[in-house]
């Protein structure tokens, strides 16, 4: 078969990552995307906070096929395509929260491979390095067909800038991004803590809010270690927020400021991912070895 891989993308319900409630994905054969499929999933419970940012709703899920149909019709989508690309590992973390496991695929996260074709460049977001390379598409961001599409036309696009296939986009992201990593002049606003050049967070943002079973400087060094930038305030750059136990008497409505703030980022189409510590210490526990 022909260099061929799929594109896949999903969307939740809620903050659990097993409410998966729309699939999407796209078949590449010999650089050009060949096919499609897209499915919403039925979900009983849909977060108001979700809908605003995907436009799904429970009435909409209501008569949706439940996951495991739709399992079924993606594996036949893939077929005999070894190769799953999704923008960084979320989704396969949702895939995995709700019992999912396609042991017959190799994964390729395609933020890996932006922040090694395109060095140098800040933000891997998906939005982020689409705005960049001039890419638009007319589904929007925060549907899963679309972002499927995107993610596929980021990696044809580190094809074309590199001169190199789906080989060895494969081998190079289980490699360091660089051999050496210059810090100069980066400001770390936490502690004194430089990220770890060779994680597989690295050129991540994340922030704390809350009270955590770490203490902020062990949550902090243990995001250095896995390559996050670790920053007290969120902004349009943030790429995780770690929400930990709050104060009651300091927050309105039990969500920090913090956690507002990104919420409202993502109603404007960023992609704050809102997470709690023990997703956070799985996230350093993956992404520690280098990247």
């Amino acid at each position: 078969m022909a260099d061929s891989f799929i594109a896949l993308d999903l969307e939740t319900a809620t903050y659990c990552r097993a409410s998966i409630c729309q699939l999407g994905m796209v078949k590449v054969v010999d650089n050009a995307i060949v096919d499609e499929f897209s499915s919403l999933i039925h979900t009983p419970v849909v977060d108001p906070f979700f809908t605003d940012i995907h436009g799904i709703d429970e009435k909409a899920l209501a008569n949706a096929p439940h996951l495991g149909e739709v399992l079924r019709k993606a594996v036949r989508f893939i077929g005999d395509v070894t190769t799953v690309a999704t923008h960084t590992t979320f989704d396969q973390s949702c895939l995995k929260a709700a019992g999912v496991r396609l042991s017959s695929v190799q994964w390729l996260d395609t933020a890996r491979v932006s922040r090694r074709c395109w060095l140098g460049e800040k933000g891997h977001g998906l939005q982020a390095v689409c705005e960049r390379l001039g890419f638009y598409d007319e589904g929007g961001h925060h549907d899963a067909l679309a972002d499927a599409r995107m993610a596929a036309k980021v990696l044809l696009a580190a094809f074309e800038h590199s001169g190199e296939g789906l080989d060895y986009w494969l081998k190079r992201t289980n490699l360091p991004i660089t051999k050496r990593t210059n810090t100069k002049g980066r400001c770390f606003s936490e502690i004194a803590q430089e990220p770890n050049g060779d994680g597989e967070h690295f050129g991540d943002v994340v922030c704390f809010t809350g009270a955590l079973g770490l203490k902020r400087k062990e949550a902090v060094a243990a995001a250095a270690q896995a390559g996050f930038l670790a920053t007290a305030t969120v902004t349009a750059k943030t790429d995780y927020l770690v929400v930990g136990v709050q104060n009651s008497s300091l927050v309105k409505g039990k969500k920090s400021s913090k956690q507002r703030k990104a919420e409202d980022l993502n109603r404007q189409g960023n992609r704050v991912r809102i997470i709690d510590e023990v997703e956070f210490l799985a996230l350093c526990d993956n992404g520690c070895q280098g990247g």
